[in-house]
């Protein structure tokens, strides 16, 4: 990807076929949702796009920017859409403009059996199938260097990322220069449509959004008119994320290192343990591995009609506790103390709230033919708060 700088404005050119680049515009403006993708150019196995500029939101342009999040949720939600994360959304004043989407059609990962149970199986298959493998919700997780980071196209807010300290020349046009370490934080993005995002405040547009995109899918669904809308993507060219970019830099630059280059077959062969062959060729010329694949239109549209929607829109409600990175923040909540005191009929009243209290959780319970249940609920670990299945203890 390059940007070309012109007198006139800005383009960027991409080493990749377009073509879904465009279908997904054709999409979006045939639903017509104040969301987009910038406009391209398709060409011969590369293709020229719009350069987006960002812009901050006026105080009355949030809302509809937030509610375009759900927009988005709900579309990568049809369109297995991955990989969204803060880089790869811009806040253009209300309209958040996804700059690169590669990676739909993105197929789910088989998950691999555990010891606890099939309700938990089952609900690690609904968290890695739900709406926060697109990369948009906030959600804690590790790379190289950091732990706790989020990198999501929502999160990411800052004073709330983890720091860690990197070489850097310390005493700079003195005579006591030398390589240290100094601290570091992750640099802000162009994803965020205010300086101090207030997501409480809005994540019920959120939230909003995404039933009202859902809903309307749906309803094109039952009339016969969805797949349809589908069908140019046939066409198209996608990506397939394997593992992410840093990963394959990290293990390139161990590849070039002088050490390495001195004996390479024990270097390659050190690789092969985590890489496939194919993947360290790429690598030691210099290249990224790209993995590409036809998408799965059929496919991702009957999961899309065996989706859960209520699991989902509580997975969203959920996420927004994974952009802080601890406990000290607390939704705003409306106050619980009674406005009138009553202290008639106290017995009836506590089993009543008890029984509804107790039923929400047998209503959320995910059960397994073998008796085990679980629940989806945010969990601190060791890298901050993250949306998943509850653990045994």
């Amino acid at each position: 990807m390059a940007i070309l700088r012109c007198a006139n404005g800005n383009t960027v050119y991409k080493p990749r076929s377009v073509a879904v680049d465009r279908a997904l515009s054709t999409l979006l403006a045939t639903l017509n949702v104040k969301i987009r993708v910038p406009d391209v150019r398709v060409r011969d196995g590369y293709g020229w796009a719009e350069f987006v500029t960002h812009r901050y939101c006026a105080d009355d342009e949030l809302a509809q920017f937030y509610r375009g999040i759900g927009h988005w949720l709900a579309i990568s939600r049809l369109v297995g859409g991955s990989d969204l994360h803060a880089e790869n959304l811009i806040a253009c004043g209300p309209v958040p403009v996804v700059v690169d989407c590669e990676t739909l059609f993105t197929p789910l990962e088989p998950i691999e059996p555990s010891l606890g149970g099939i309700a938990v199986d089952r609900a690690r298959a609904l968290v890695s199938g739900s709406v926060l493998r697109t990369g948009l919700l906030p959600g804690r997780g590790t790379a190289l260097g950091w732990r706790g980071v989020d990198t999501s196209a929502v999160g990411s807010l800052p004073d709330q990322q983890p720091q860690t300290e990197l070489p850097v020349v310390l005493g700079v046009g003195t005579d006591t220069a030398h390589v240290g370490l100094a601290p570091a934080e992750i640099p802000s993005a162009a994803n965020h449509p205010s300086p101090e995002p207030a997501l409480s405040k809005h994540w019920p547009q959120v939230l909003a959004g995404f039933d009202e995109l859902t809903r309307q899918l749906l309803a094109l669904d039952r009339e016969g008119r969805l797949g349809p809308l589908l069908e140019p993507f046939h066409a198209c060219e996608v990506r397939i994320v394997k593992r992410a970019t840093e990963q394959y830099a990290e293990v390139g630059r161990m590849l070039w290192h002088p050490v390495s280059l001195h004996d390479q077959p024990a270097a390659a062969e050190r690789a092969a343990k985590v890489l496939t062959p194919t993947e360290i060729e790429d690598l030691l010329a210099g290249d990224i591995p790209f993995y590409t694949a036809v998408p799965e239109v059929a496919e991702a549209l009957d999961r899309f009609r065996r989706g859960d929607v209520e699991v989902e829109r509580e997975v969203i409600k959920a996420a927004l506790v994974s952009a802080y990175l601890n406990d000290g923040w607390l939704p705003d909540e409306k106050p619980m103390r009674p406005t009138v005191i009553r202290t008639d009929d106290l017995d009836r009243r506590r089993r009543r709230l008890a029984a509804e209290l107790t039923q929400r959780l047998v209503r959320a319970a995910i059960r397994g033919e073998d008796g085990s249940a679980t629940w989806i609920a945010p969990v601190l670990d060791d890298t901050g708060w993250t949306v998943r299945p509850l653990s045994q203890d």
